[in-house]
Parts: structure tokens; C-alpha cells; sequence
């Protein structure tokens, strides 16, 4: 089932791993103990492929849980117990992933999830759902998105019981799953596909930034922003939007930003921003007046959600020390962070890698290269390394 990449990296980022072995793996992840796409803590989730698959629980319960529970059969009568809730129920539903949405006519409408017609099974999901109206403009039947992680979203459909029967749920999941045609007026004319469910999730229509109209340079005058996608993603000057049932496979969607990997395969749709981070002071063309304090101060991001720590080493990477988090930390943006740092004058190297809210964590340049091979060149979030001389002098160091 994860044959596809971007299936993987949402299970990963959903569950914690997807080793893609056989039978049953459990996994502790972190994950389990933060709140979920509606602010709640789901302590179990599971994902099954046949007799394989994955239950991701929190870490202290892994070793319990992986003694007691076997096989997907023992989760439902011996799972409950395991987690100290012996009355609790086991919910299981089909998982369906899809690049391509059945080709079946639109049945609703994006509406706020303020909007008064929506109903309260729906509100929780936030941002834009989708919903059919009935003949007396009434709801009978909605669409709501769960955003588990920028990797991928989950879509949810109900109908009310006078409206079943008819195809809605089909109809609304079809539309949901669709898919985006961004162009820009530029002299290169980038086009993109792009998920229906990602813009209507949190995607912007700029005109306007910082109390002024967009600049010539910035897009005017509009741009489509899509927080967590990686830049190529928010067109600028954009003049059309199309919607289609699957993705359109453009030169700039397969040869230019795809990663050809080193078995001859290729990465496409790789859109979201993996866990990155940079120093920026001290950092390349500056000196440092001589030993000393330094603080070490940089920039970290993620495109998975919101960064959860920066590690800074002054030594190559050899060992390391947490830094501080300048407030705000909000998800898919900039966080600031700092490092107190008594040189003493010998050169050395110093790094920072950020670990993200899904446990993510920025790698070295070998390990992605052990990834990815060295034709991935557009998604390139390895630790940067600068060199400090002994004279004080900053210089890039690749490696």
C-alpha cells in the first residue's frame, strides 16, 4: 500500500513509522500524546495492509502493547485492557487513498465552518467544508478535512438519512479529492498541480501584505500562498486556476522539481517543506572580532507543523546542546532560535538541526545522500556546517 511516496511519508508522519514488514509492528511514537487534527489526543491509532500494518501507541505503553498484541485480531479483545481502559471500543473504518478522485460531477459547496447551515459534526474540522444543499437549501450531505499533517489529509463524509441513497458521499468525496491547475504569468510559465483539499485546507489568494498591495516582484497582483508547501508551490502572478481529477503532470510537476533516485525511480509531488534550519550569525562573509561570548542565533522551519527544538554543536557535530526558541513557535512558520557560545579561539565548525512536531529530524548531507542519492537537489534540508578559522573568519563548508 505505501509503494507511494507520498502515502509513506503521510504514514510516517500519521503513525510515527511504516517499517513495511510483515505482520503486525507496533510503534511508540510521541505523536500519541499530542493533540490530533481536532484537538483531541488519540492515545491509538492503526493502520492495517493485510496482516501488516501499523498500531502506533505512546512510547511507555510500546513494549506492553507489543507483548500483549499480535496480530490485528488481538487489538479488538485484548487492546483495551493493555491500555488500561478495559470498557473502552475499538473503532475500525477502510482507509482508501486515491491520486486520482472518480470522474463524477460536483454535488456541494465550500462553505466556512461558521457558516450557520453547517452542522456540529462538521464544525470540529475548521477552514472551508464542503457541503450539499437539499432542494429547500437544508444540509443533506458534508465534507469535512482533517488536517493530520502537512504530508496528507483525510477527507470525512456524511449524509443525513433522507438524502442517502442517492451518490452525495460519492459525489462530495470526488470533488474534494480533486485537483488544482495554478499558471503564472511569468516569462517561464510555471504551472502546478495542487491537492483541492490543501488549498481549501489553509491555501491563500494574496493581493496584500503588511498593510500594502502585493509588489511586482512579490506576485502582484495576486499570488497563491500554500503554507508548508515548498516556494515553487505559491505562483506568482497567477491567471488561472482549472480544476481537473488528477494531476496534470507538467514539466515543472515531474522533471524539474521530481527527485530522480539512485534505483532509476522518481519522487513527484514532494511538496511539503521537510524540517530545516540555518545559523545565520555568525555565518558566511562575517568575522568574528576574536575569543569570547557569541551567540549563536539562526532560523528553523518546518512544513510538517511546528518545530519543537533546535540542537546547535560547535564542534563539527560531535556533540550537542539544545537552544532556545524565541517566541512565537506557530506550525509552517519561522521560529528564531539562540545559543550562548564561549569561543576559544581555535577554529571549529558549528551546526543546527531542528526536530519537528512529527518527530522529524533535519539530517546530516550524508544521510540524505544515503536517502536519496545526490540528484535530489531542489528538496536539499541537510545540516548546514560553517567553518570558523582561528583568525575568526566564516566560510561554507559542504559537508
Amino acid at each position: 500500500m505505501a509503494a507511494d511516496v507520498r502515502l509513506r511519508d503521510f504514514l510516517v508522519a500519521y503513525l510515527g513509522d511504516w517499517p513495511e514488514k510483515d505482520g503486525l509492528a507496533v510503534i511508540g511514537s510521541p505523536i500519541r500524546r499530542r493533540p490530533g487534527w481536532d484537538g483531541e489526543v488519540h492515545e491509538v491509532v492503526g493502520v492495517a495492509e493485510g496482516d501488516g500494518g501499523v498500531l502506533s501507541v505512546p512510547p511507555e505503553a510500546e513494549a506492553t502493547v507489543r507483548e500483549a498484541v499480535r496480530t490485528w485480531t488481538e487489538v479488538r479483545t485484548r487492546l483495551p485492557k493493555v491500555m488500561g481502559r478495559p470498557k473502552a471500543r475499538v473503532y475500525s473504518g477502510t482507509f482508501r487513498w486515491t491520486m486520482k478522485p472518480a470522474d463524477l460531477t460536483d454535488a456541494g459547496e465550500w462553505v466556512p465552518f461558521e457558516d450557520p447551515r453547517v452542522p456540529e459534526w462538521l464544525k470540529p474540522f475548521g477552514g472551508q467544508t464542503l457541503i450539499a444543499f437539499d432542494d429547500d437549501g437544508e444540509y443533506a450531505a458534508g465534507v469535512g478535512i482533517k488536517r493530520h499533517n502537512a504530508a496528507g489529509m483525510e477527507i470525512s463524509v456524511g449524509t443525513e438519512p433522507a438524502s442517502r441513497g442517492k451518490g452525495l458521499a460519492s459525489r462530495l468525496v470526488a470533488q474534494a479529492a480533486r485537483w488544482i491547475l495554478a499558471e503564472g504569468a511569468d516569462a517561464a510559465g510555471l504551472v502546478r498541480s495542487i491537492p483541492t483539499a490543501k488549498a481549501m485546507a489553509d491555501g491563500l489568494l494574496v493581493y496584500a501584505a503588511n498593510g500594502e498591495v502585493l509588489r511586482p516582484s512579490q506576485g502582484y497582483p495576486l499570488r497563491l500562498l500554500l503554507p508548508g508547501f515548498e516556494g515553487n508551490m505559491n505562483i506568482k502572478w497567477l491567471r488561472r486556476l482549472k480544476v481537473g481529477t488528477e494531476p496534470w503532470h507538467t514539466r515543472w510537476d515531474t522533471p524539474y522539481y521530481g527527485d530522480l533516485m539512485p534505483d532509476g525511480t522518481a519522487r513527484e509531488f514532494t511538496f511539503v517543506m521537510e524540517a530545516k534550519s540555518v545559523i545565520t550569525s555568525p555565518s558566511g562573509g562575517q568575522t568574528l572580532p576574536g575569543p569570547g561570548f557569541v551567540e549563536i542565533a539562526g532560523l528553523a522551519w518546518s512544513g510538517r507543523g511546528r518545530v519543537t527544538q533546535v540542537d546547535v554543536s560547535t564542534d563539527g557535530g560531535q556533540s550537542w546542546a539544545a537552544a532556545t526558541l524565541q517566541e512565537p513557535v506557530l506550525p509552517m512558520a519561522w521560529t528564531r532560535f539562540r545559543f550562548p557560545w564561549q569561543w576559544d579561539g581555535h577554529a571549529t565548525h558549528i551546526q543546527s538541526r531542528t526536530i519537528d512536531e512529527t518527530d522529524y529530524v533535519q539530517p546530516s548531507i550524508a544521510q540524505l545522500v544515503e536517502a536519496r542519492g545526490v540528484n535530489s537537489f531542489y528538496h536539499n534540508n541537510a545540516i548546514k556546517t560553517w567553518a570558523i578559522a582561528a583568525g575568526g573568519e566564516v566560510t561554507n563548508v559542504y559537508a
